[in-house]
């Protein structure tokens, strides 16, 4: 029987998890005898190291899409993935080197012999900006359908490993609809030429298609189309000379370039550079020849947000620098071997943070540890949230400096929905005045970004542990 890695039910289980996590048991419940008995069923499927039989992975995803009452589920799921592989070291390794799509297509089969097992790949034409491709499925498996959703999706999405939007394409051909082959044809936006490793920027959404951009015919698939929220590409943003002339960005935030902006600048910055080092390093052991370079990167990035602060003086009235001190030394003074054992959970956790950078990032350490996420981008929508299932979520991750509302009103507003409430608030600030106060109100504790992925999980892991802090 052929086997084939379970990158794919990862992917299914993940958007499971966030659009239908009442029914994500479904997706194994059926599988007798096909996962190891001593190992929990969606920790094996979330495993990609590990492999199933195509009979499993196409139960799976048939299971997903009756979870999700979506005949697209497999589809959106595979394109979800596929946009986030560019923060998975493993495999953003294996693809970054070749510099663009076209390469990538170019050498693609080396990595789906792992996900499609007893396929080939033809490749009938490739260019910087078009692609033809043929998948040759192999008509002793017991395939489905849904195989070919999942490829179109991991297709669709390659162009945004290299930081572009997800690819058109049109499916001209299908093997499962009585064709000798699928054949994909791809269109993809072309790389900056003077930008071939794009640099981090502060602000996401300026690189963004323009409105109506792309074929569009009965066959032709794309992220706008689908009619789902969370898949739909933003509209192009105004430029930022346009915004500067009102002082504000479009969240609402002030653009002035006041030293407290510059730091919240530089403080986001670092903070996702620094949470995207913590996932690559869940990824590899203290063996591996990148652990002790990656691990002296993680200190740098302390030592750099320090500086900041530093430099920029930026006065938050903090009283309590033994406390700030004791976090910057666990994240910069660790010795070569030393453990980096994550503690996990399956809890459900809401994440408050207005950056998308962040809390794209964010969300993926917490779901990497075993927790189930919410995220808000608004303290309303954080408040709505939690008001709609205070009996499901056990914890809230409160970033301090938000647009709409500060910290500490948003954690007063919640604690009046429930005074039990466990809450961990997170600021790139030092421990200032009005963090300080949260903590005396009943707050659980505070974490300054940078964070690591470990010291996030050691003070979760505490906090949800530990009794409810009485009403003061």
């Amino acid at each position: 029987m052929s086997k084939i890695s379970c990158l794919a039910t990862k992917a299914l289980i993940d958007y499971v998890r966030i659009n239908s996590p009442e029914n994500l048991h479904l997706l194994w419940a059926s599988l007798k005898g096909e996962v190891p008995k001593e190992e929990d069923p969606e920790h094996f499927l979330s495993n990609p190291q590990n492999n199933i039989s195509i009979d499993v992975c196409r139960d799976v995803m048939e299971q997903a899409r009756k979870a999700t009452s979506d005949d697209m589920t497999v589809y959106k799921a595979a394109l979800g993935h596929g946009k986030q592989i560019e923060v998975n070291s493993i495999r953003r390794r294996l693809l970054r080197p070749f510099f663009g799509p076209k390469r990538a297509i170019q050498k693609v089969q080396e990595i789906h012999d792992k996900l499609f097992a007893g396929n080939r790949i033809e490749i009938v034409s490739v260019s910087n900006t078009h692609s033809l491709v043929r998948l040759h499925w192999s008509k002793n498996l017991p395939l489905s359908q849904d195989f070919c959703m999942f490829a179109k999706g991991m297709y669709q999405a390659m162009p945004t490993m290299f930081h572009l939007p997800p690819a058109r394409l049109w499916e001209r051909v299908c093997y499962f609809k009585g064709g000798p082959y699928c054949e994909y044809e791809m269109w993809w936006d072309k790389r900056p030429l003077k930008a071939p490793h794009p640099r981090p920027v502060l602000k996401r959404g300026f690189f963004r298609p323009p409105e109506g951009q792309g074929v569009r015919n009965e066959n032709h698939i794309s992220v706008q189309d689908q009619g789902a929220e969370g898949l739909h590409e933003e509209p192009l943003r105004k430029p930022p000379e346009m915004r500067a002339a009102a002082g504000d960005d479009a969240q609402g935030k002030s653009t002035d370039p006041t030293p407290g902006n510059i730091f919240h600048e530089f403080d986001n910055l670092f903070a996702g550079i620094n949470e995207r080092l913590s996932l690559m390093l869940t990824d590899i052991d203290s063996s591996h020849p990148y652990f002790e370079h990656l691990m002296g990167i993680e200190g740098k990035i302390q030592q750099w947000a320090n500086l900041t602060k530093r430099l920029l003086d930026v006065p938050r009235n903090s009283k309590d620098p033994t406390r700030v001190t004791s976090v910057n030394q666990n994240g910069v003074s660790r010795e070569k071997g030393v453990s980096r054992e994550l503690f996990r959970g399956t809890e459900t956790v809401l994440l408050v943070d207005n950056e998308d950078m962040l809390i794209d990032v964010c969300q993926q350490m917490v779901q990497a540890m075993g927790y189930k996420v919410l995220v808000a981008r608004t303290c309303e929508e954080a408040i709505e949230i939690y008001r709609n299932n205070r009996d499901d979520i056990d914890m809230v991750i409160l970033d301090m400096n938000m647009a709409d509302m500060t910290g500490g009103k948003t954690y007063d507003r919640l604690r009046k929905i429930n005074p039990n409430i466990k809450v961990l608030i997170a600021s790139g600030y030092c421990m200032d005045e009005e963090a300080r106060q949260a903590l005396s109100r009943g707050c659980n504790d505070f974490i300054q970004k940078p964070f690591s992925m470990k010291q996030l999980s050691e003070k979760m892991r505490v906090i949800l542990d530990s009794p409810p802090h009485p009403s003061p």
